[in-house]
Protein backbone atom coordinates (compact mmCIF):
# COMPACT_ATOMS: atom_id res chain seq x y z
CA UNK A 1 0.00 0.00 0.00
CA UNK A 2 1.25 3.64 -0.75
CA UNK A 3 -0.60 6.34 0.66
CA UNK A 4 -0.28 9.45 2.13
CA UNK A 5 -2.70 10.71 4.86
CA UNK A 6 -2.53 14.53 5.21
CA UNK A 7 -3.12 15.14 9.49
CA UNK A 8 -4.71 19.18 9.12
CA UNK A 9 -5.77 21.06 12.00
CA UNK A 10 -9.23 21.30 10.65
CA UNK A 11 -9.99 17.70 10.20
CA UNK A 12 -10.34 14.19 11.66
CA UNK A 13 -8.84 11.69 9.32
CA UNK A 14 -10.90 8.97 7.95
CA UNK A 15 -9.62 5.65 6.70
CA UNK A 16 -11.94 3.05 4.87
CA UNK A 17 -10.21 -0.06 3.98
CA UNK A 18 -13.39 -2.14 2.33
CA UNK A 19 -10.59 -4.80 1.18
CA UNK A 20 -10.76 -7.29 3.92
CA UNK A 21 -6.98 -8.76 3.36
CA UNK A 22 -5.78 -5.18 3.54
CA UNK A 23 -7.21 -3.97 6.37
CA UNK A 24 -5.58 -7.09 8.10
CA UNK A 25 -2.39 -5.81 7.43
CA UNK A 26 -2.96 -2.31 8.45
CA UNK A 27 -3.96 -3.08 11.75
CA UNK A 28 -1.86 -5.61 12.02
CA UNK A 29 1.39 -3.45 11.16
CA UNK A 30 0.31 -1.02 13.99
CA UNK A 31 0.26 -3.62 16.46
CA UNK A 32 3.34 -4.99 15.37
CA UNK A 33 4.90 -1.25 15.57
CA UNK A 34 3.46 -0.73 19.01
CA UNK A 35 5.23 -4.35 20.44
CA UNK A 36 8.93 -3.70 18.29
CA UNK A 37 8.35 -5.96 15.68
CA UNK A 38 9.14 -5.07 12.01
CA UNK A 39 5.27 -4.59 10.38
CA UNK A 40 4.26 -6.10 7.17
CA UNK A 41 2.91 -2.65 6.21
CA UNK A 42 5.46 0.12 6.15
CA UNK A 43 4.26 3.09 8.24
CA UNK A 44 6.03 6.14 8.14
CA UNK A 45 4.88 9.20 10.51
CA UNK A 46 6.38 12.53 9.49
CA UNK A 47 6.29 15.81 10.64
CA UNK A 48 7.73 18.90 8.65
CA UNK A 49 9.38 15.50 6.40
CA UNK A 50 11.11 14.57 9.97
CA UNK A 51 10.23 10.84 10.65
CA UNK A 52 9.18 10.19 13.92
CA UNK A 53 8.78 7.40 16.02
CA UNK A 54 5.74 5.26 15.81
CA UNK A 55 5.51 3.70 18.90
CA UNK A 56 6.63 7.01 20.69
CA UNK A 57 3.83 9.57 19.32
CA UNK A 58 1.14 7.93 18.50
CA UNK A 59 -1.74 5.66 20.92
CA UNK A 60 -4.15 3.49 19.01
CA UNK A 61 -7.32 1.66 20.61
CA UNK A 62 -8.71 -1.32 19.40
CA UNK A 63 -11.58 -1.75 21.80
CA UNK A 64 -13.52 0.99 23.49
CA UNK A 65 -14.32 -1.21 26.27
CA UNK A 66 -10.84 -2.28 27.44
CA UNK A 67 -8.25 0.32 27.34
CA UNK A 68 -6.22 0.96 30.39
CA UNK A 69 -5.44 4.75 31.93
CA UNK A 70 -2.09 3.17 33.64
CA UNK A 71 -0.32 1.61 31.28
CA UNK A 72 2.74 2.48 31.38
CA UNK A 73 3.94 5.24 29.23
CA UNK A 74 1.12 7.16 31.38
CA UNK A 75 2.27 5.99 34.21
CA UNK A 76 5.30 6.80 33.52
CA UNK A 77 5.00 10.08 32.18
CA UNK A 78 2.72 10.76 35.47
CA UNK A 79 5.86 10.33 37.54
CA UNK A 80 7.86 12.46 35.84
CA UNK A 81 5.74 15.38 35.68
CA UNK A 82 4.94 15.06 39.47
CA UNK A 83 8.81 14.58 39.90
CA UNK A 84 9.64 17.65 38.03
CA UNK A 85 6.98 19.78 39.74
CA UNK A 86 8.51 18.76 42.95
CA UNK A 87 12.51 19.09 42.02
CA UNK A 88 11.95 22.15 40.86
CA UNK A 89 9.68 24.04 43.46
CA UNK A 90 12.07 25.15 46.31
CA UNK A 91 9.36 24.84 48.93
CA UNK A 92 8.02 20.94 48.16
CA UNK A 93 11.56 19.63 47.66
CA UNK A 94 12.43 21.21 51.27
CA UNK A 95 9.18 19.53 52.47
CA UNK A 96 10.09 16.09 50.71
CA UNK A 97 13.49 16.15 51.37
CA UNK A 98 12.44 16.86 55.48
CA UNK A 99 9.90 14.20 55.62
CA UNK A 100 12.16 11.63 54.31
CA UNK A 101 14.93 12.03 56.67
CA UNK A 102 12.21 11.46 59.40
CA UNK A 103 11.02 8.52 57.59
CA UNK A 104 14.76 7.36 57.26
CA UNK A 105 16.06 7.96 60.79
CA UNK A 106 12.60 5.96 62.35
CA UNK A 107 13.46 2.73 59.86
CA UNK A 108 17.50 3.31 60.92
CA UNK A 109 16.26 3.34 64.36
CA UNK A 110 14.62 0.47 64.49
CA UNK A 111 17.17 -1.33 62.29
CA UNK A 112 19.44 -0.78 64.95
CA UNK A 113 18.28 -2.54 67.70
CA UNK A 114 19.63 -5.50 65.69
CA UNK A 115 23.25 -6.65 65.65
CA UNK A 116 23.96 -5.88 62.10
CA UNK A 117 25.81 -3.10 60.21
CA UNK A 118 23.68 -1.75 57.51
CA UNK A 119 24.25 0.80 54.20
CA UNK A 120 21.48 2.72 52.39
CA UNK A 121 20.38 4.57 49.78
CA UNK A 122 19.74 8.46 51.24
CA UNK A 123 19.84 10.25 47.60
CA UNK A 124 16.40 9.49 47.09
CA UNK A 125 13.66 11.51 44.60
CA UNK A 126 10.76 12.20 44.26
CA UNK A 127 10.00 9.67 41.76
CA UNK A 128 11.30 6.98 43.81
CA UNK A 129 9.17 7.31 45.86
CA UNK A 130 6.09 7.75 43.82
CA UNK A 131 7.02 3.77 42.52
CA UNK A 132 6.60 2.70 46.27
CA UNK A 133 3.51 4.40 46.76
CA UNK A 134 2.30 2.97 43.66
CA UNK A 135 0.31 6.01 42.40
CA UNK A 136 -2.33 5.55 39.54
CA UNK A 137 -4.73 7.31 37.99
CA UNK A 138 -8.29 6.24 39.17
CA UNK A 139 -10.30 4.66 36.84
CA UNK A 140 -14.24 5.18 36.77
CA UNK A 141 -15.22 1.56 35.59
CA UNK A 142 -18.54 2.52 35.82
CA UNK A 143 -18.56 5.43 33.15
CA UNK A 144 -20.00 5.36 29.84
CA UNK A 145 -17.88 4.50 26.66
CA UNK A 146 -17.84 7.78 25.51
CA UNK A 147 -16.68 9.61 28.78
CA UNK A 148 -13.79 7.16 29.73
CA UNK A 149 -12.73 7.89 25.85
CA UNK A 150 -13.05 11.28 26.24
CA UNK A 151 -10.68 11.49 29.85
CA UNK A 152 -8.43 9.33 27.89
CA UNK A 153 -8.08 12.77 25.50
CA UNK A 154 -7.63 14.83 28.57
CA UNK A 155 -4.34 12.43 30.02
CA UNK A 156 -3.23 12.41 26.49
CA UNK A 157 -3.37 16.33 25.99
CA UNK A 158 -2.39 16.79 29.57
CA UNK A 159 1.15 15.18 29.69
CA UNK A 160 1.58 15.19 25.73
CA UNK A 161 1.90 11.85 25.51
CA UNK A 162 1.00 11.18 21.91
CA UNK A 163 0.76 13.58 18.76
CA UNK A 164 -1.79 11.12 16.56
CA UNK A 165 -5.29 9.15 18.36
CA UNK A 166 -5.73 6.20 16.03
CA UNK A 167 -8.84 4.73 16.83
CA UNK A 168 -9.63 0.92 15.21
CA UNK A 169 -13.14 0.06 14.00
CA UNK A 170 -14.69 2.59 16.86
CA UNK A 171 -17.66 4.12 14.90
CA UNK A 172 -19.92 1.14 15.15
CA UNK A 173 -19.78 1.58 18.70
CA UNK A 174 -20.76 5.41 18.76
CA UNK A 175 -23.79 7.19 17.39
CA UNK A 176 -23.76 10.35 15.14
CA UNK A 177 -23.74 12.62 17.87
CA UNK A 178 -21.13 11.14 19.78
CA UNK A 179 -18.78 10.35 17.22
CA UNK A 180 -18.79 15.21 16.61
CA UNK A 181 -18.61 14.95 20.38
CA UNK A 182 -15.54 13.14 20.31
CA UNK A 183 -14.29 15.06 16.61
CA UNK A 184 -14.74 17.85 18.85
CA UNK A 185 -13.19 17.55 21.89
CA UNK A 186 -9.60 15.91 20.05
CA UNK A 187 -9.73 19.22 18.03
CA UNK A 188 -9.97 21.13 21.40
CA UNK A 189 -7.19 19.44 22.96
CA UNK A 190 -4.86 19.84 20.06
CA UNK A 191 -4.53 16.04 19.20
CA UNK A 192 -4.68 14.64 15.47
CA UNK A 193 -7.13 11.53 14.78
CA UNK A 194 -7.62 8.61 12.55
CA UNK A 195 -10.15 6.41 12.38
CA UNK A 196 -9.59 3.16 10.48
CA UNK A 197 -12.71 1.48 9.71
CA UNK A 198 -13.22 -1.92 7.59
CA UNK A 199 -16.07 -0.66 5.71
CA UNK A 200 -17.54 1.98 3.77
CA UNK A 201 -19.65 4.48 4.53
CA UNK A 202 -21.36 7.04 2.19
CA UNK A 203 -21.75 10.24 4.32
CA UNK A 204 -19.33 12.27 5.46
CA UNK A 205 -19.73 13.74 9.15
CA UNK A 206 -18.77 17.46 9.90
CA UNK A 207 -14.83 17.86 10.27
CA UNK A 208 -14.20 14.25 8.18
CA UNK A 209 -11.49 13.65 5.90
CA UNK A 210 -12.40 10.61 4.16
CA UNK A 211 -10.07 8.38 2.13
CA UNK A 212 -11.65 5.06 1.02
CA UNK A 213 -9.96 2.53 -0.63
CA UNK A 214 -12.44 -0.67 -1.94
CA UNK A 215 -12.51 -4.01 -2.83
CA UNK A 216 -10.42 -2.91 -5.85
CA UNK A 217 -8.06 -1.26 -4.21
CA UNK A 218 -9.33 2.26 -6.28
CA UNK A 219 -9.00 5.41 -3.94
CA UNK A 220 -11.55 7.50 -3.27
CA UNK A 221 -11.06 11.33 -1.14
CA UNK A 222 -13.80 13.33 0.32
CA UNK A 223 -14.19 15.83 2.84
CA UNK A 224 -17.17 17.77 4.50
CA UNK A 225 -18.26 20.99 2.78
Amino acid sequence: MDNDIEFLCEYVNVLEVENKDLYVKIVQSFHQIMDGFEPIEPIVLLDKNKELSLSKNITILYDPFNFEFNNKNIITKLYQVINEEIVNNLECKYEFDSLLKQLSRIILNVAAEFNWDYSYNDNVYPIDYLKVLNLKIEEQREQKVLDRLLSLIDILSEFKLSNLLILVNFKCYFQENELLEIYKYVKYKGICLLLIEPFKMEKVLPYELKLTIDSEYDEFLKRFV
